[in-house]
């Protein structure tokens, strides 16, 4: 994280980060938890996107374009998909 930090430096007040209740609530949800660098990710840069081109889906917003539970089921459906086409490539 440190590497990136430096060569993107996040903001000063991270908007809708969540707090240890909420990153339970969102795991128990999922039924699994993510790998923390995910979580650290959240933590430090919040919800957003990088130079309007990479969105990074968050559980803490009602914006469904960004909204990983929102959109799981679509991103779900892309993987199962992708790897019934090219299942060479998992």
């Amino acid at each position: 994280m440190d590497k990136l930090i430096k060569i993107l430096p996040p903001p000063e007040s991270p908007q809708k980060t969540g707090d240890k209740e909420q990153w339970r609530n969102f795991f128990d949800t999922l039924g699994t938890e993510l790998p923390s660098d995910y979580v650290e990710f959240i933590e430090t840069y919040g919800t957003g996107g990088i130079d309007q081109f990479l969105w990074i889906l968050t559980p803490f917003v009602n914006d469904d374009n960004v909204n990983y539970i929102g959109r799981q089921k679509e991103m779900t459906d892309a993987y199962i998909q992708s790897k019934k086409s090219c299942p060479q490539y998992y």
